[in-house]
Formats: structure tokens, sequence, C-alpha cells
């Protein structure tokens, strides 16, 4: 990326680069297509090495990804966002995957956000703004099979303080180092916020 602000870089940009420029992947271009002209309502990170066709974007490289934030963010109808596997950002420079998770933030009409096989340790802080300009809208939220440690559980738990319009929560299977009983009496209050869950 030549440019400073990558903001004014991928606007400047769009007009005249094609989805085939940036990606020589067939799954990661019918994905940026889709979002560019507003059509794609939900969208899965994954690994396609591991999740095949369930995949809709396996970002391999750091441009890859930024382009896949700055159309994500311009996005009208884009509801639902998972995140599937614990390497789906290692083609992908810390900067690059810092900025897309503020891209993604930008969204404010998530309602469905699923985390599943994924080291919460690594992403959780910068879910904060995906979550925080979201806390409105969120009504499911799903943890499947995630490592997080204590502090990550007490963060992810924080997250419910602001759902005012949650309606299903699911941590399923997830592998939390160190957590006990005292930890969960700190967590569990933060339920208490979440009026609409089943």
């Amino acid at each position: 990326m030549s440019s400073s602000n990558p903001v004014d870089y991928y606007y400047a940009l769009e007009a005249t680069t094609r989805v085939e420029d940036i990606t020589e992947d067939e799954g990661n271009q019918e994905t940026l297509r889709s979002l560019k002209d507003g059509g794609c309502y939900h969208l899965d990170i994954c690994s396609r090495d591991i999740f095949g066709e369930d995949s809709d974007f396996d970002p391999r490289s750091s441009e890859e990804l930024g382009w896949l934030g700055h159309f994500a963010k311009k996005s009208v109808h884009l509801d639902q966002i998972g995140f599937c596997g614990s390497d789906i950002f290692n083609n992908c420079s810390e900067q690059s995957v810092k900025r897309f998770f503020d891209d993604i933030g930008k969204c404010n009409r998530i309602k469905q956000l699923y985390i599943v096989e994924t080291d919460l340790n690594e992403i959780i802080d910068k879910l904060d703004a995906v979550i925080n300009n979201n806390s409105e809208n969120i009504t499911h939220l799903c943890s499947h099979r995630c490592n997080l440690e204590v502090p990550t559980a007490k963060h992810l738990f924080n997250f419910f303080r602001g759902m005012r319009s949650l309606q299903e929560i699911s941590v399923s299977n997830d592998e939390v180092d160190g957590l006990d009983d005292d930890d969960m009496a700190v967590c569990i209050p933060s339920l208490e916020a979440c009026t609409g869950v089943q």
C-alpha cells in the first residue's frame, strides 16, 4: 500500500480497481463483488482449507483484508458476521487486522455475531469497536469451541451489559483456562441487562 492514509487510498482507487485485481481467489472475488454491489447480508471469514465452501472470505494478504473492510463498512445490508478458525489472519499484518476490525466497527447494522474455533484472546480487544457500535442491534452472539483465558472471558461477559436487544447467547464447548466459581460470580451479573434473552 503506497499511501500513508489507507482511507484515502481505498476511496481513491475504488472506482478504477476491479475485484480481479485485488485477489485471484474466486470465492473472495465473489464476496468483494457482492459487498461492493450492496447485495451481501452475511459474511463468514474463515480458512477455506478447513471450512471449504462455508467460507465467504479467506484473507490471503493485508491488501485483500483492507479491501474487505473498506467494502464491508460501506455495506447497507450486512447484518451478520462470523469468524471461524484460529489462523484466518495469519497472512495479514497486525496493522491491517486492527484496521479491518475498525472498519467493521463502522457497520452499524450488525445483528448476529458468530465466533467459532477461534482464539478469542487474540481478537477480543479488536471486537470492542464492532460490539460497542452495534450494542443496541445485536440479537445473537455465539462463541463456539473458542480458546479464552480468564481476562478474555470477563471481557466477553462485559460486552453483554450494553446489549439491550440481545435475544440469544451461546457460549459452548469453549476452553477457558483457569475460570473458577469466583470468576463466574463476577461474569454472571453482566447478563442481568440482557432482558430479552430467552
